[in-house]
């Protein structure tokens, strides 16, 4: 068995029984996730030893 027999299967038809709302504009300003790092703060000496 390969990945691909085990992906799901594609959507072919939109639920009609749902309520769509369009996509809001893409933001002006991107993400990043320069600050949302812990690894400059873990005190790595407490965790591998000397």
């Amino acid at each position: 068995m390969t990945d691909m027999d085990m992906a799901a299967p594609p959507v072919r038809t939109a639920r009609r029984d749902l309520s769509w709302h369009r996509l809001p504009a893409p933001a002006q300003n991107l993400w990043t996730d320069d600050f949302a790092s812990i690894l400059p703060h873990i005190q790595w000496q407490n965790i591998l030893g000397n």
